[in-house]
């Protein structure tokens, strides 16, 4: 447990924890600490998979990727890795994968059947096209691109961007009114259907 939480909690190389308990007269070879977190990663599946269960019995999920670089010693270059995180309600499951192949990613998903809901993840196209999955991508992203745009096409990126303004502003409303399920629906196919409908025309 202590190197666990060391490794995963504190985020402290094992290089870092080998030199910490060598400064305690504790020698430990560290091919012994990677078997002793390869355990620990092994009996925190039973765990995952009863959070992975819980996940996929939702109609939505919610994910969302961070790429970072991952250095291993004797290799000649980065992995260009993925940190994942699912989550719905109080349910959240981490996932961290060397690489961005979308194979993984459905992999993780095979069995679900409903909503998810992403930041327009492309490793995710080929599972949406299953039978079942549906994708709600984040307006964040298409934002920024209108923003970015307005530098080469200011009329029309800024007349898109009002649109997504006219948007956040319903959901703003709803969310003060607390409105949930079907009277948040109810509100979207009132409000901001015809706002989707006149961007779309």
């Amino acid at each position: 447990a202590w190197l666990v939480t060391m490794k995963f909690v504190l985020l402290i190389p094992l290089k870092r924890i080998r030199r910490l308990l060598e400064s305690q007269c504790v020698h430990i070879p560290k091919s012994t600490l990677v078997r002793l977190i390869d355990l620990a990663a092994t009996l925190a599946q039973t765990v995952d998979g009863a959070h992975w269960t819980e996940l996929k019995a939702t109609d939505c999920l919610a994910t969302d990727g961070t790429g970072l670089k991952v250095l291993i010693e004797g290799a000649p270059q980065a992995w260009h890795a993925v940190l994942d995180v699912f989550t719905r309600h109080e349910t959240t499951v981490y996932q961290f994968a060397l690489t961005k192949h979308g194979d993984e990613i459905a992999n993780l998903l095979k069995g679900f059947k409903g909503v998810v809901m992403c930041d327009a993840e492309s490793r995710l196209n080929e599972r949406c096209r299953q039978e079942g999955i549906r994708r709600a991508n984040c307006n964040a992203h298409p934002r920024r691109e209108f923003r970015d745009a307005e530098k080469f096409q200011p009329c029309l990126a800024k007349e898109a961007g009002r649109f997504l303004t006219r948007m956040y502003a319903g959901e703003l409303r709803a969310g003060k009114e607390c409105l949930r399920g079907v009277a948040l629906l109810a509100r979207r196919r009132a409000e901001t259907l015809p706002i989707l409908d006149g961007f779309k025309g």
